[in-house]
């Protein structure tokens, strides 16, 4: 299975993920890396893939109400082209930033780029969310990515609600929350 995804031309958008120094952990329960490889909600709506003559997704921002921050949280969300004209819930990753960092970290490591050249080439289409928030010792990140995060954003957008379609990963200490959060959670991510 990862023979297919390591396949020559895809190599490249593979390379901005994992060939920028980082540590990119991704916990899926009982799936390959990567997820988008078996979800079939109709293949992510087949019809409106094949109308799309858009080749860029794009990012939103937007913000989370947060009770643990106590404050609105921004996270930047990437939706693949055609977004807009899909009607099947979508796979999604949610990639946590370093400790050092926020939201914009993946966008600014061309996340976007590399979405959009995966799915050229073959991927079904695909959903990043990247939330903000700090990692103070006093915040428990575990509940506001699980009761915050994850409720809002499906609300919101047309993503997978359960662990089948869902991924979590991270960067620094955001692959280390990645990994908690995956551990505590296997049926979720």
């Amino acid at each position: 299975m990862l023979a297919r995804w390591l396949a020559p031309g895809r190599q490249e958008a593979w390379r901005l993920l994992a060939g920028l120094n980082l540590v990119l952990v991704i916990a899926i329960s009982g799936l390959p890396f990567p997820l988008a490889a078996r979800i079939t909600p109709a293949l992510a709506s087949a019809a409106a893939r094949l109308a799309c003559v858009q080749r860029q997704g794009r990012i939103v921002r937007a913000a989370v109400t947060s009770e643990v921050y106590d404050a609105p949280v921004p996270f930047m969300i990437y939706l693949p082209p055609c977004y807009d004209r899909m009607d099947d819930a979508l796979p999604v990753i949610y990639l946590l930033h370093g400790g050092a960092s926020d939201e914009t970290q993946w966008p600014d490591l061309r996340v976007q780029a590399a979405a959009d050249e995966l799915i050229t080439q073959g991927t079904p289409p695909f959903v990043v969310v990247m939330p903000g928030g700090l990692y103070y010792p006093n915040v428990n990140y575990e509940a506001f990515m699980l009761g915050e995060v994850l409720p809002q954003v499906e609300h919101r957008f047309r993503v997978a609600a359960d662990g089948s379609g869902r991924a979590i990963g991270g960067i620094s200490l955001g692959g280390y929350w990645a990994l908690r959060i995956a551990f505590h959670h296997p049926r979720d991510f």
